[in-house]
């Protein structure tokens, strides 16, 4: 796995946890910054993440092609 298929997987688990702890928090805290947190950061983090997960292995299968095709005789 490359560097940057690495730091993808770390990204992944350590966003899943971030999801699980979110649902957590988010039973308990009902109040209106609660609401706030989840309107102004958190969706956005939600939408975000899974495009950034998607290019970077992207990225990753185009950096393995290209090194491929530099080892071909």
């Amino acid at each position: 796995m490359s560097q940057i298929g690495e730091t993808r997987s770390n990204l992944q688990t350590r966003w899943n946890s971030l999801q699980a702890q979110w649902q957590t928090t988010r039973q308990d805290w009902r109040d209106e910054m609660g609401d706030l947190f989840e309107r102004e950061f958190w969706i956005n983090w939600e939408e975000e993440m899974p495009k950034l997960l998607r290019v970077m292995e992207n990225l990753e299968h185009t950096i393995e092609q290209g090194m491929r095709r530099t080892n071909e005789p």
